[in-house]
Formats: C-alpha cells, structure tokens, sequence
C-alpha cells in the first residue's frame, strides 16, 4: 500500500523516477509469488529510498530559499 501511495503522490507532482521506480517495483511484485526476499526487489526499494532522500534534500533547499527570500523582505520592511 505504500508503494501505491508513492505512485498516486507522484501522479500529482514532478516526480518522474520515483513515479518510474514505484510502477516498476509494483509490476515486479505482481509477477513474483513467495515471501523469500528478493534481490531485485531490495535494490529496486534501496533505489527508491535514495530517491526519497533526493526529494527531502531539494524540498529543504527550497523551503530555505524561500524562507530567505521572505526574511529579507521581511528585513526591507523595518
């Protein structure tokens, strides 16, 4: 179900890998049945993690430039 939450997120944003790696883990998942782990599933959901990462660091990066931007004309106003 998180998986198909990532993929209904990214239908709403500009997130076109992690939109590509959520389809491709779930078609995968549909074709595998069994419970051992699976080595193309892990590297497919350390790929995922790492582009999570991704999106949290530019978020930030932007939340900042904005929070900067904002403080100073915050500053030009006293």
């Amino acid at each position: 179900t998180v998986l198909h939450k990532i993929h209904g997120t990214t239908c709403y944003t500009s997130l076109p890998r992690l939109k590509y790696l959520a389809v491709s883990i779930q078609q995968y998942l549909s074709t595998i049945s069994g419970t051992e782990p699976d080595p193309v599933i892990q590297s497919l959901l350390q790929d995922i993690i790492k582009e999570l990462e991704q999106v949290r660091k530019q978020a930030s990066q932007f939340i900042d430039t904005i929070d900067r931007a904002v403080g100073l004309r915050l500053d030009t106003k006293n």
